[in-house]
């Protein structure tokens, strides 16, 4: 089983976002850490995700859970809000770009299962597996951490 923990940021007065992930694979971490520019929170917290997806093998069979303190992503899944917003041609949704690159990267992952969890973000007491997670990739999502700042991911 593989644990990953995406989280994003941003701020609204610059445009400055960046998005952390962290990934347990048994013993091993992997990290992503990147900054964008001319973005907003909702963004980052999808990318982030997104480069999580990108970044697994597609030729092993993977079981992960995804970790999220972003309730706008998770419930997309949870909710089945991604089937019905499919259903009805995107019709009022933000980041549409985003959610497609999404479903289509879940697409190229026939050997993928997952599942994704809420958590609630900025817990103090870090002494939890979930709240440590998402305390790792919430310091690599600080958008004041990175020196380059990439334009939003399309």
């Amino acid at each position: 089983m593989i644990h990953i923990f995406v989280d994003g940021s941003a701020y609204y007065k610059s445009g400055l976002g960046g998005i952390g992930v962290y990934i347990i694979d048994s013993d091993k971490e992997y990290f992503i850490s990147k900054g964008f520019r001319s973005t907003t929170i909702s963004r980052m917290e999808q990318i982030a995700l997104l480069l999580a997806l990108q970044s697994l093998d597609r030729t092993i069979p993977i079981q992960a859970v995804i970790y999220s303190d972003s309730q706008y992503v998770t419930k997309s899944f949870t909710e089945h809000r991604l089937e019905r917003w499919e259903k009805m041609n995107w019709v009022g949704v933000a980041n549409i770009d985003l959610w497609k690159l999404i479903l289509e990267e879940i697409k190229n992952h026939p050997l993928l299962s997952f599942r994704i969890v809420h958590i609630r973000g900025h817990q103090e007491d870090v002494s939890c597996f979930k709240a440590f997670g998402n305390a790792v990739a919430d310091i690599f999502a600080n958008f004041k951490i990175h020196k380059i700042y990439h334009a939003d991911y399309l």
